[in-house]
């Protein structure tokens, strides 16, 4: 996670020009910063097939936390991407029953996090994020009872309209729908995670 530690540095610290008033450099940059998105989730996802244990997604998770609360939006976004994506991958090479673990144990953390960025100023930041939540969510999940939560359980059902309704740029309507997020996890957090959620939100 070294090499992807460095490679992040370099990818964000040239995002972070994509908001310059000089549009020939933002015109030059962004095919760059674009086509570059796919290959760092290669380079993600080969992590996370070479070693699909929480402890992995856990470091690569802590490279993109600050990336994700960046003053930037363009930056915030890519990042977004980016977590999403990763959940994606870990997903799908992840290791249940046998010798993996019967608990997320990052659970509370990496909700904690993330939920800050459900409310972000910029509706593709909020949207993606929410995705992020529900992927969480669907990790513990497939950890504590290892099946996959079916799209008609009703807290998956409510975050799919959060979902639908968070790209609304009236502040009203966002702080409703924070209080409907944080009755969701309110739901689906155990009481041992609550600890690290709160810290992690705080």
């Amino acid at each position: 996670t070294n090499l992807l530690d460095i490679t992040s540095q370099h990818f964000f610290t040239a995002a972070q020009n994509l908001n310059l008033d000089d549009e020939d450099k933002q015109s030059y940059l962004a095919p760059y910063i674009n086509s570059s998105i796919p290959e760092l989730n290669t380079f993600i996802k080969v992590l996370l097939d070479r070693n699909p244990d929480p402890s992995c997604l856990d470091d690569i998770a802590n490279i993109f936390e600050k990336w994700m609360k960046d003053k930037n939006s363009q930056v915030r976004i890519c990042s977004a991407l980016i977590m999403e994506k990763t959940l994606d991958s870990y997903i799908k090479s992840m290791k249940i029953g046998g010798e993996a673990p019967s608990k997320f144990h990052q659970t509370g953390s990496m909700l904690g996090k993330v939920v800050p960025r459900c409310i972000d100023s910029n509706a593709k930041v909020r949207e993606t994020c929410v995705n992020i939540l529900k992927k969480i969510l669907e990790l513990a999940c497939i950890y504590e009872t290892l099946t996959i939560p079916e799209e008609s359980a009703q807290w998956m059902k409510d975050l799919m309209a959060i979902r639908e309704k968070i790209m609304v740029d009236d502040c009203d309507e966002i702080v409703v729908i924070a209080k409907q997020i944080a009755n969701i996890i309110a739901m689906r957090l155990s009481n041992q995670q609550y600890v690290t959620f709160s810290k992690a939100l705080l």
